[in-house]
């Protein structure tokens, strides 16, 4: 699992600093830990067998005349003998995982001459978001419940270390019981946002975690973070009257103990009418785009015919097939879905598009979480294959009876008119074809891409607001 992991540091620079795989003491904290399985590959690539432990969880070090070392570094070239096999903790460096009575945190080490010179670079940004979405794998996860005691508590050093995450261990299993309780109640909410579908709510369970709460028979989804909380959608379930929103209000400041954080997000524009101006504040988050299905599948009309062209030429030139997506097509998603990435970012400017920039990198969470529980979230999952190679995914939900959600669409941005041809070909699926309208959310505020929704040609778009009190409003 960890073999592919991408550390930022390389083996060069290790060798002009010298410092990491030594130690002054040999039974201190910062020495290196292995779980067991990493120990019986170890022993079986170094034929070293137990007396390469010192503890059933550390690597021996050995005493020299320089001091100590780890037994797997060769002195003289400063060379790692099982380089190839190292342990994860290791691999991560200079980043560390701390077990702490609260939680597992994620830190960098400071001291690392590394870390220092590049903390501030756009390249290192870049990788922390990497980190991120690489944390919210659920294997990741479960590695880290099953090895919690492997890694030590650092919180002692908070002086050489800069927090970065929480590294949430909890599985998906308790919030997909929540589940029908949601879908019962938002199945009784009016309009076609996103917010609707159980399972966009489900992918961001890495950035919050998510409290449901009843509230006079109306559901409450709470999202909490270590600043605050808000309401995730207006509550579900039945009227939304001024009284119901003056006590979410309430108990929000309750949550956020006053502070400036408490909204609601995902307010649709039926719903806007139920919050009174005089005492509250509205700010449009962005527009979802809604298109006739049928549209798209028949791709008719002088409308689509640039569409149609698309479609035309990647069938011609490149064949590509569809089909359903299955588990073993998860790791050529992954990389299809960095290669996507890398050229979306490519294209902002750092200063200019700090926020879609930050979505982004944040959607690698996301995404982690669609292509590992597609399974279990029951969603629609589709690839397009050019030459036996996944080259593009989709997947989607039902949101409503009229309304399919697509919740996520990569195409390798190499192959002209493939993502013309995926969502194309998702709109004729034999499991989409029931619904009249597509969902395809929103733009993340960037241009080529709202230029590219609006050129499908959608029925309306459909804004999102997020409510806060006056006086309020963070």
């Amino acid at each position: 699992m960890f073999k592919g992991f991408k550390q930022i540091l390389n083996h060069e620079y290790c060798s002009r600093c010298r410092e990491c795989c030594v130690f002054h003491d040999p039974d201190g904290i910062w020495t290196p830990r292995v779980t067991p399985e990493e120990s019986a590959a170890l022993a079986r690539v170094s034929g070293c067998g137990n007396e390469m432990l010192s503890a059933p969880d550390r690597l021996r070090i050995l005493s020299e005349q320089e001091g100590h070392r780890c037994l797997f570094l060769d002195r003289p070239g400063y060379r790692c003998t099982v380089y190839s096999d190292r342990p994860f903790e290791c691999r991560l460096y200079p980043f560390l995982l701390s077990s702490e009575s609260d939680g597992v945190k994620l830190y960098v080490h400071l001291a690392c001459p590394f870390v220092q010179e590049k903390r501030e670079t756009r390249s290192w940004q870049d990788h922390l978001a990497t980190l991120r979405g690489f944390f919210s794998r659920q294997e990741v996860r479960r590695f880290l419940a099953e090895n919690r005691a492997v890694f030590p508590d650092y919180s002692g050093f908070a002086d050489q270390l800069q927090p970065l995450l929480e590294v949430r261990t909890s599985f998906a299993a308790d919030l997909l019981r929540e589940r029908s309780r949601f879908e019962a109640a938002a199945g009784r909410r009016s309009g076609h946002l996103s917010a609707g579908a159980f399972p966009n709510l489900f992918v961001w369970q890495d950035a919050f975690d998510f409290d449901f709460q009843e509230l006079d028979g109306r559901l409450c989804v709470y999202a909490r973070q270590p600043v605050g909380s808000f309401l995730y959608l207006p509550p579900v379930g039945g009227v939304l009257s001024p009284d119901i929103i003056r006590r979410v209000f309430a108990s929000l400041r309750a949550r956020n103990h006053g502070g400036g954080l408490s909204r609601i997000e995902n307010v649709g524009r039926e719903e806007l009418s139920a919050f009174d101006p005089a005492l509250y504040e509205f700010a449009e988050r962005g527009k979802e785009y809604i298109y006739f299905r049928r549209d798209i599948a028949a791709l008719d009309g002088q409308a689509l015919k640039s569409k149609r062209h698309d479609v035309n030429l990647v069938e011609r030139k490149h064949s590509p097939s569809y089909r359903a997506y299955a588990p073993g097509d998860r790791e050529a998603c992954r990389e299809l879905f960095e290669r996507w990435l890398d050229r979306k970012l490519g294209a902002l400017d750092d200063d200019l598009d700090a926020l879609p920039r930050h979505m982004l990198e944040d959607s690698r969470g996301v995404h982690a979480c669609l292509l590992e529980l597609a399974g279990p979230l029951g969603l629609t999952g589709r690839v397009a294959e050019v030459n036996g190679q996944v080259a593009a995914y989709t997947f989607g939900c039902r949101l409503d009876p009229d309304t399919f959600c697509v919740l996520a669409e990569v195409a390798d941005p190499d192959v002209a008119g493939l993502a013309s041809f995926i969502f194309r070909a998702l709109a004729d699926d034999e499991t989409v074809r029931p619904f009249r309208y597509l969902n395809a959310m929103d733009d993340y505020g960037l241009p080529a891409m709202a230029r590219t929704k609006l050129s499908w040609r959608p029925k309306f778009l459909e804004p999102v607001y997020s409510v806060s009190e006056k006086g309020d409003w963070a």
